[in-house]
């Protein structure tokens, strides 16, 4: 049942390539055996350092249980947590060995399964039937604070304090027998068919939990080992290339833009109403002049009445005289005409002064008659005036009642264009309040960009950073990666005879000679 840990063996190959020789370097990869519920049995650090040790000794940190040269018979010198190695333990390939720790790991694993829908422990699942469901909980337990700073949408440096954690990635692999199982599923995994074997793979990065599941049917089961890669990396987010956003510099002056329009819309929208305070005093200034007309309506009915009358008298006075002045016409030209004849026939027996007396009585006759003739003209035209008094004082009235009948159009109209600017002034102001809205909600955005960005690029260091799980202060020149795997579920077998005493090895022995292999 168990498998070659090939897939472990490639990522190990890709991740840390043999170096030239130079300054030791040093990968250590860290091999740990879990029972089949996560948790850790046992923990083997292989290292591998390679290049020139300076002067005659070279110098490794870590607290080991017990340690053991996989390249030769030289032995470290070890003091606390420093283990000091000749420079004749380095052979051509360099320096391997191995040794046990207890130190905890800087991630968790646990493993639960259920079979049709019920707990079980992974022992009991050996030989069962049904539906199996295993869910594997990854948990990075490397927090801390860490203090970030950016600038804001403003340009101004910002600083806040975040709980991050250095970044692990995770390879997890098992494979299944393509015949035995059916109804499989694997969210998020890449599935490869190779033969009669499916091989299901996982990424995931725990920041700072992440499960996996597996779900499939079968009998007789039993279940080949997962086996886990982790990584200190930020790979995850390997391809989102940032750079492209190039923002730096270039989001200020846009803010900036949407605040001179936010000011410009108040600014706006206090005119606008302005101008309806404005629409409404002149509204109420022509209610006020319709009353006003309404009045001098009212007013001008006397006035036009009376001229009425006094037109009407004028015409039927002006009639009388008419009337008056034929009549006098009349007389006069008979009492001259009688004067005349007198004179005529009595003159040469009056004197001068009767003569005389004749003459002005004639002539007052004659001033009589134009002054009644001048009466009539007066009284014609004042007549006339009368009457074009009263058509004016009518057309006036009908002009101001014209007027006043519009006025309250005008009010009304007035009003409702007041309401209308109101309604602008409104719209203005929420279109300033939206574009208010919109800055503040797009700076916080923006903030939370940069904040994530600060993050990520504090991640990256945490990332880089992390080089040695057994001693990551003073082990700055080297490597690290974790290999884990299961112990699998199999069913009783019948037992065999034991193998020869020099056949037997340990299961640490096999991978370093499994290792070994690929660089002699």
């Amino acid at each position: 049942m168990r498998k070659p840990i090939l897939p472990l063996l490639l990522a190990f190959l890709l991740v840390f390539p043999q170096p030239a020789l130079a300054a030791v370097e040093k990968n250590e990869t860290v091999y740990c055996l879990l029972a089949n519920n996560g948790t850790v049995k046992e923990v083997q650090v292989v290292n591998w350092a390679s290049g020139a040790p300076e002067g005659d000794s070279w110098t490794d940190y870590g607290s080991y249980s017990e340690v053991k040269n996989s390249t030769s018979s030289s032995k470290p010198k070890i003091e606390g947590n420093r283990l000091t190695w000749p420079v004749t333990a380095f052979q051509q390939d360099g320096l391997f060995y191995q040794g046990s720790t207890d130190k905890e790991l800087p991630f968790k694993v646990s493993i639960d399964y259920t079979l049709d829908g019920e707990p079980i422990k992974p022992k009991q699942l050996a030989g069962k039937k049904g539906k199996v469901k295993i869910t594997i909980h990854l948990e990075n337990l490397t927090r801390q604070q860490t203090k970030l700073s950016y600038k804001d949408y403003q340009g101004i440096t910002l600083s806040t304090e975040k709980t991050l954690y250095t970044p692990f990635v995770f390879q997890v692999s098992t494979s299944l027998s393509a015949g035995k199982w059916k109804n499989i599923k694997s969210p998020g995994a890449n599935q490869v068919v190779v033969g009669d074997e499916i091989q299901l793979g996982w990424m995931v990065f725990p920041f700072p939990t992440a499960d996996i599941t597996l779900e499939m049917s079968g009998d007789e089961i039993e279940l080949e080992p997962f086996e886990i890669v982790a990584l200190p990396s930020l790979s995850a987010l390997s391809e989102l290339d940032l750079s492209k956003l190039n923002i730096d510099g270039k989001v200020s002056p846009l803010f900036s833009g949407l605040l001179q329009l936010e000011n410009s819309l108040d600014k706006l929208s206090s005119a606008a109403n302005e101008i309806a305070e404005n629409q409404k005093k002149i509204a109420d200034g022509s209610r006020q002049l319709a009353a006003g007309l309404q009045q001098l309506e009212e007013g001008m009915q006397t006035p036009y009445d009376v001229s009425g009358q006094l037109a009407a008298g004028l015409n039927e006075l002006s009639d009388n005289h008419q009337q008056l002045a034929q009549s006098n016409e009349q007389l006069t030209q008979q009492l001259i005409g009688f004067l005349d004849q007198y004179l005529n026939q009595y003159s040469r027996f009056m004197n001068e002064d009767q003569l005389n007396k004749l003459k002005t009585l004639k002539d007052g006759i004659t001033q009589i008659n134009n002054g009644i003739q001048k009466e009539k003209d007066a009284l014609n035209k004042l007549s006339a005036a009368a009457s074009g008094l009263n058509s004016g004082l009518g057309e006036l009235q009908q002009g101001i009642q014209s007027l006043s009948q519009q006025t309250p159009a005008i009010s009304s109209g007035l009003n409702e264009l007041a309401k209308g600017q109101e309604q602008l002034a409104d719209g203005i102001a929420a279109a300033a309040d939206g574009v208010a809205t919109m800055r503040n909600e797009a700076g916080g955005q923006y903030n939370e960009l940069m904040s994530s960005l600060a993050a990520i690029d504090e991640l990256e260091v945490l990332a880089d950073n992390y080089k040695s799980f057994m001693d990551n202060t003073n082990n700055q020149n080297s490597k690290v990666q974790f290999l884990l795997r299961t112990e699998g579920i199999q069913m009783d077998e019948p037992k065999n005879e034991p193998l020869p005493e020099e056949q037997k090895k340990s299961m640490w022995e096999s991978i370093i000679n499994f290792f070994q292999r690929f660089f002699n």
